[in-house]
């Protein structure tokens, strides 16, 4: 009888070894990641909302008043592949200090609705964004609070291998309900140059209107429209851009009266005419993307 009690006792002292080691928080330390695993988490979760491309999959808005070869009524692009690649460079004075280059590879299919037929026009293009962090802890168990986005670049989004479309410059405005003239926000030449700090993004009240104003190299013609969402579920709203000039495009939108407070995202979307009202042109786009702030 004494040899099962101490049998039963040394098992059930087993047991409880094991399991305080499995509750004790120390033993996370042997899991940590290392800092550039953590930067790649924290741009696909906490801060996800500040390096996303979603907006330019949108395929339901309509043509207005279109007349060419083909006369599209919707179009937009189906992605069918996503790939993410991560670039992480830490300073060389200050490894509390890191810069993140997020590259999406995003391929599909441009689909263009006619009133009896449906083309599709292979496409892939690649988007950049860039991203500065800095060290706020050294924490094992709760490893999202060791970095934190202090700020972004815009994005810049290229058909691969193709620079026929070449966006030279976006004005980008500002009006309220109160005002009567248009307020610039960012005069932008380079996207990847344009860093945005993330306390400071410009900011925009419901039923603000906002513009932008597009400036292409070559002489075209192009087509553009901008993409933008101030709510998190659809509609997205986008607005064809009228022709200025032989490569100059303006485009007028909204904030709804019910946007949700908080970061969005508006891109410009130019393309070559033909990807668009040609039948039997390839797909050529250049898109530059921007944060906003709803307040």
């Amino acid at each position: 009888m004494a040899k099962q009690l101490t049998y039963v006792v040394t098992v059930f002292t087993l047991i409880l070894f094991f399991y305080s080691c499995s509750k004790n928080p120390t033993s996370v330390d042997d899991a940590v990641p290392s800092d550039s695993q953590q930067l790649s988490e924290l741009t696909s979760n906490e801060e996800a909302n500040y390096f996303s491309v979603d907006l330019v999959s949108e395929d339901s808005a309509y043509a207005n008043e279109l007349d060419t070869a083909i006369t599209p009524l919707r179009w937009g692009r189906k992605i069918r592949n996503i790939t993410v690649n991560r670039t992480i460079t830490f300073d060389t004075t200050n490894n509390d200090t890191a810069r993140v280059q997020v590259t999406w590879d995003v391929s599909g299919q441009f689909v263009i609705i006619l009133s009896t037929d449906t083309i599709t026009k292979p496409f892939t293009d690649r988007y950049i964004r860039e991203g500065i962090f800095v060290r706020t802890g050294r924490h094992t168990r709760y490893r999202h609070l060791n970095w934190r986005l202090v700020r972004v670049t815009a994005t810049e989004g290229q058909t691969l291998n193709s620079n026929e479309v070449d966006i030279a410059s976006v004005q980008w405005y500002r009006k309220s309900n109160f005002q009567n003239s248009w307020e610039l926000v960012r005069s932008i030449t380079d996207p990847l140059s344009y860093w945005q700090l993330r306390d400071s993004l410009p900011s925009y009240q419901a039923n603000d209107s906002i513009k932008v104003e597009v400036t292409v190299n070559g002489s075209g013609p192009f087509f553009g429209q901008l993409h933008f969402r101030s709510r998190t579920t659809p509609p997205i709203l986008r607005r064809v851009m009228q022709t200025m000039g032989t490569n100059q495009m303006v485009a007028i939108g909204k904030i709804p009266s019910n946007a949700i407070p908080g970061v969005h995202h508006l891109f410009v979307d130019v393309m070559t005419d033909s990807t668009l009202h040609d039948s039997q042109a390839p797909y050529r786009a250049n898109i530059w993307g921007m944060l906003y702030r709803v307040q």
